[in-house]
């Protein structure tokens, strides 16, 4: 990335524009589904200019990168102490930010500006999908450690079941609601996949 994408060699950066930048687009989203984004709307409704956005942004992809990288969590498999609690805390997870209203708006846009701009698709994916993705190979090799599997065949499949049916619902029309159901469902679903005994009380 450029040094001119977030830092500067002058005065320190003003994280007051950075949050301002943040809040704008969350009002935007939630005020009215946004189809497109301008840099006008964007940066009159957080009351600064283009200047101070492009010196923390390359494009506007690149800041709905780091929207996304600092409201939804990059450490989705919180250890819980057995495999089902770490699977179900990552689609939970997923299921939090997707009926986010915020992320409802975005990531139609984060899907459209990485399909246009190769920089904010390896942006996307550096900086939030690999990380989730690698919270995830933790949370197998967790697993693995604490004799409740064995090393996986296709670790990436695996993690592949826990996202893609939440994304799929989230990013195309028509698709089923997300509900909580859908955790249940997911998590059963790659327990089935890695060979993992469910216990008694989840059996149903």
């Amino acid at each position: 990335m450029s040094k001119a994408a977030g830092t500067s060699s002058g005065r320190p950066r003003d994280k007051s524009i950075d949050e301002a930048l943040k809040r704008a687009f969350e009002g935007l989203a939630i005020d009215s589904e946004i189809r497109s984004i301008s840099m006008k709307d964007l940066i009159t409704r957080a009351g600064t200019n283009r200047d101070a956005f492009y010196r923390r942004y390359n494009s506007l992809g690149h800041f709905l990168v780091d929207v996304a990288v600092h409201r939804y969590a990059l450490d989705p498999a919180s250890d819980t102490g057995t495999l089902l609690g770490d699977i179900e805390s990552v689609v939970q997870d997923q299921v939090d930010m997707y009926t986010d209203g915020v992320c409802r708006e975005l990531i139609p846009l984060l899907l459209d500006a990485s399909a246009k701009d190769d920089v904010v698709a390896e942006l996307f994916a550096s900086q939030f999908i690999h990380p989730q993705r690698e919270s995830c190979r933790r949370m197998l090799q967790r697993a693995v450690d604490r004799g409740e599997i064995e090393p996986p065949e296709d670790t990436e499949y695996v993690i592949d079941l826990l996202y893609g049916p939440l994304l799929l619902r989230a990013a195309l029309p028509g698709e089923a609601p997300i509900t909580e159901k859908i955790v249940r469902q997911s998590a059963r679903t790659a327990m089935r996949e890695l060979g993992a005994a469910l216990p008694e009380d989840a059996r149903a």
